[in-house]
């Protein structure tokens, strides 16, 4: 078991941390001066940036709100189809974040059904 979680740190260290520490690093280490002003200074970049802070927070928020009482739910009471439900909640994660991709492209994208009803 210990070999399989000291391999399981490292494809997680190389495949998902060390791209993100890569390009903070070259943020860091080749600074764009001239960008770095149009960020800080442009209100539409600043706009942007707390936009998604808000809709980052408010998902977190509405996350807790709903997933706790559901889960303390689906772990401590017994009720009928509880495991029907436990399956649903899974749905999500198994679900590939490409196929929900496209899907947005049908319904919203330049010919999508809902931009063009």
């Amino acid at each position: 078991m210990k070999k399989f979680s000291v391999f399981f740190i490292a494809v997680f260290i190389t495949l998902l941390l060390l791209p993100v520490f890569y390009m903070v690093f070259l943020g860091i280490a080749k600074p764009d001066p001239e960008f770095l002003r149009l960020v800080v200074n442009d209100p539409r970049y600043r706009n942007l940036f707390f936009n998604s802070l808000t809709i980052g927070f408010f998902t977190a928020v509405f996350s807790v709100i709903l997933g706790f009482p559901l889960a303390f739910a689906i772990a401590r009471i017994k009720f009928p189809l509880r495991r029907i439900v436990e399956n649903v909640f899974l749905i999500p994660l198994l679900i590939p974040s490409y196929f929900l991709a496209i899907a947005w492209v049908f319904l919203a994208g330049d010919n999508g059904i809902i931009t063009n009803a």
